[in-house]
């Protein structure tokens, strides 16, 4: 027997702003930005190069690894200013020697940090992105940092949070539409997906808008409803007689 699929989770509007700003860490800061504001599966987001972002043009572009499409994600405003700043502190950074070869367009948005034993600041590798397992830290540490105990794939949380908040925005312009863009924005290959993925179920919203505090079986008048209708209708058919009566007479003359 198939245990019960249990509801999702997701996070409120507040709590992914929160979760931007739960670190002072420019680069982390601008990985969770990332992944809140473009819906990016980890996979995709820590491959992402210097090249893939057009500031000028508030775009990221990148091919998707999962599904091997070209896309092109816009940069909200929340993201621009947190790429800037990481950008700018990136450039100050020491770099690993052996990524000095490394040509600077190839650079990783996200690199990995060593720590420098001399003086403990921080040493950048941007020919090697963040592992998978690093990115997935961060993005644990974040949430604990807003009080959030999760136990699941944290980034995963912040894609999915992230295409719900978006959903229920564009809501108010017809469900269709606001499903056909949030399929857009995580990538998926249907909307089937993307309604199960953030949590949606129309059916059974439907049912619960068709009956809660509405009668279920057609009303049955009462005897005395029933008798003052009947009542009713015979005034009516009497009247239209006494019409049609008046108005025969009338031609008659």
């Amino acid at each position: 027997i198939r245990a019960p699929r249990r509801d999702f989770h997701h996070l409120t509007p507040q709590q992914l702003a929160d979760a931007i700003n739960a670190t002072e860490n420019p680069r982390d800061r601008c990985l969770i930005a990332t992944a809140i504001t473009t819906g990016l599966r980890t996979s995709d987001l820590i491959d992402l190069r210097l090249s893939n972002i057009n500031l000028d043009n508030a775009t990221i572009t990148l091919r998707i690894q999962k599904t091997d499409v070209e896309t092109v994600k816009p940069i909200p405003i929340e993201l621009d200013r947190e790429l800037r700043r990481w950008l700018t502190h990136y450039e100050e950074l020491k770099i690993h020697p052996q990524a000095a070869a490394t040509p600077k367009h190839q650079w990783h948005l996200f690199p990995r940090f060593y720590t420098n034993p001399t003086d403990g600041t921080y040493i950048a590798d941007p020919a090697h992105g963040l592992t998978t397992r690093s990115a997935r830290n961060i993005a644990h540490k974040t949430l604990q940092k807003i009080g959030i105990q999760w136990h699941g794939e944290c980034l995963h949380l912040f894609r999915r949070s992230a295409a719900r908040v978006f959903f229920d925005q564009l809501a108010a312009s017809g469900h269709d539409t606001a499903l056909l863009a949030t399929r857009a924005f995580l990538d998926h290959s249907s909307v089937a997906v993307t309604e199960k993925y953030i949590g949606l179920n129309t059916e059974r919203q439907f049912v619960i808008n068709s009956l809660a505090r509405k009668p279920f079986l057609p009303q049955q008048q009462t005897a005395p409803a029933a008798e003052a209708a009947g009542a009713e209708e015979r005034n009516i058919h009497e009247t239209n007689d006494n019409t049609m009566r008046r108005l025969r007479l009338t031609r008659r003359r």
